[in-house]
């Protein structure tokens, strides 16, 4: 799968941006901002399945918006509440990319406005309300958060705690939803003797790991439980079985 993020800034001088990200460079999922409407960039007689493709929304009154495109499958738009056109989700089902076979995701292109306070607090919000969204499903998010991630020395602005807390709860809040393609491994893991710590391992190599990272804790059941559909009560008990046995043995 080929997956791509890009603020084409102001719309750009001509609308060949988008067929130069899925014709030329094979994309399968874009995720673009400050572009004008798909059909300017994906006329409708030229490509006629191009709106069951998209989902696009405006910004205010200026014309450009962002969007999400999937190379193949459906879109449903999904409304993301007080950030029309900067944050725009879509339900993605029958993409050929998409596995399990079948299954629906969620993905969102993302612009982080200012609004008279920092990046950084607008960033927040709007993970509040995707988070909202989502409501604990598989989701994909890009875009241009206007924030520095970088951590190299000579870059022109220093990375800044609260840039590199979006970071933290990007990995911690998120990460379960991006792992989500490995949900039936570790599902098949469980149902066999020592899955579990095949699983927890899985989990781990995958950063799915909380504040007490030497400690089995609640963390961990809430990602096994996202991740496998099995109820919180079962994955704690399970995990606390697990972490007995583990301490007995050493």
């Amino acid at each position: 799968m080929k997956l791509a993020t890009y603020n084409i800034l102001k719309g750009g001088l001509q609308r060949v941006h988008w067929t130069k990200m899925i014709d030329d460079l094979g994309v399968d999922l874009l995720l673009v901002q400050e572009s004008y409407p798909h059909d300017d960039h994906l006329p409708p007689l030229l490509c006629p399945d191009s709106r069951k493709k998209s989902v696009w929304e405006m910004v205010n009154q200026n014309g450009r918006g962002s969007a999400v495109f999937s190379n193949s499958g459906t879109l449903k738009p999904i409304p993301v509440p007080g950030f029309t056109g900067w944050v725009v989700g879509a339900e993605i089902c029958g993409a050929s990319w998409q596995y399990p076979p079948g299954d629906c995701i969620m993905a969102f292109s993302v612009h982080a406005p200012s609004r008279g306070e920092s990046y950084s607090m607008q960033v927040n919000k709007l993970l509040d309300e995707i988070g909202s969204v989502a409501g604990g499903r598989e989701i994909i998010i890009g875009g241009d958060f206007n924030l520095t991630v970088s951590h190299w020395s000579e870059s022109e602005r220093p990375v800044s705690k609260q840039d590199l807390a979006i970071q933290t709860r990007l990995s911690e809040e998120f990460v379960c939803s991006i792992v989500g393609k490995l949900r039936i491994l570790i599902s098949r893991c469980l149902r066999h003797s020592g899955g579990l710590e095949i699983a927890l391992s899985l989990i781990t190599a995958t950063g799915c790991l909380f504040q007490n990272r030497g400690q089995i804790g609640l963390g961990h059941a809430s990602c096994l439980q996202a991740m496998t559909g099995i109820d919180l009560a079962t994955t704690t008990q399970l995990l606390l079985n697990f972490d007995k046995s583990r301490s007995s043995s050493t």
